[in-house]
């Protein structure tokens, strides 16, 4: 795997409620640059094939590109 190879890796910001998809060289470049998500080792058992899917298509980006609006907002929110 060249250096710049990504993966793509499942995120949830608070309890679930909010869940994306970033392709990133590591989980830890994305602990990194957005400490605020849980990165998921696996889809939790209550997530449908469907929905993995449905994120995966509509709320995924490169962790090199513009964050969306909500990771935005998010990480400039005080702790």
């Amino acid at each position: 795997m060249s250096e710049d190879s990504k993966t793509g890796y499942l995120v949830a910001y608070g309890a679930g409620g909010i869940w994306a998809y970033i392709y990133a060289r590591s989980k830890d470049e994305i602990a990194q640059k957005y400490p605020k998500l849980k990165i998921a080792d696996e889809a939790p058992r209550w997530m449908s094939e469907e929905t993995f899917g449905m994120i995966a298509s509509t709320n995924a980006f490169d962790i090199d590109a513009e964050p969306p609006e909500w990771l935005t907002a998010v990480m400039n929110e005080e702790a």
